[in-house]
């Protein structure tokens, strides 16, 4: 737990609303996928005695295939693919935050930073994913597209956050260029570009963000936050 944090000559200050965009950048995405193929896996233990659904949906995924799910339910000649994806989305979602996501949000509230979400996705599943994060005490705005008339990238959606936000500056951290920084830089945001390791980092080279980064390891937050931890 951090306690009595101190900004010194912060580029981003408490004047700022900091906004995480969800999916693959406070957590791995790939941890959702694979808590809901276990789900299927146990469910197709026990309804049909099927073994080893898991390691072929996990192999299937990790092939690129662009329906796992579908693959599944065709080797094992079943018609119950919507009812499997079902039980993935309603499966409370085994997941945890990307490390140095929660000394970050500590630091944040306990230094007045406005702090929310804008994520794309249906309501129940990013409120589940919110849950199994715990991190619902730290968030003053959480906007899900599937609570609202807009989406990622409509510009309607940011609108919609600075109407609900008491600050009049915002910072918005995402992994996707299309979705989260380019629409975020539109509306005149700061932005920070946060891939999931430094060689996606390179693939989106050419991204336009303020900052750069592939961890939110304190070293790779200091020079936006001057971030001083007191332990």
């Amino acid at each position: 737990m951090i306690q009595k944090s101190t900004i010194k000559n912060s580029l981003i200050t408490p004047e700022y609303s900091v906004v995480f965009d969800l999916d693959d950048t406070i957590y791995y995405e790939q941890d959702y996928v694979f808590s809901g193929f276990q789900a299927i896996s146990e469910y197709l233990k026990i309804h049909f005695g099927y073994d080893q659904v898991y390691q072929k949906l996990h192999r299937f995924f990790l092939a690129g295939l662009p329906d796992p799910i579908e693959k599944i339910c065709e080797e094992l000649n079943l018609t119950i693919k919507e009812k499997l994806v079902d039980i993935m989305r309603k499966s409370p979602p085994k997941i945890a935050l990307r490390p140095g996501v929660m000394p970050l949000l500590e630091y944040l509230k306990e230094n007045n930073f406005e702090i929310g979400i804008i994520t794309n996705g249906r309501s129940s599943t990013q409120r589940m994913k919110i849950e199994a994060l715990k991190i619902q005490k730290f968030l003053d705005i959480c906007i899900i597209s599937g609570e609202t008339t807009s989406y990622k990238p409509n510009h309607e959606i940011f609108m919609q956050y600075q109407l609900q936000s008491m600050k009049s500056s915002y910072l918005f951290i995402g992994n996707n260029p299309h979705v989260d920084i380019n629409p975020a830089r539109a509306m005149g945001w700061k932005t920070i570009h946060c891939t999931s390791n430094n060689l996606m980092l390179k693939k989106y080279d050419l991204v336009d963000a303020d900052w750069y980064i592939s961890n939110f390891r304190k070293d790779s937050v200091n020079n936006i936050f001057r971030i001083d931890y007191d332990k």
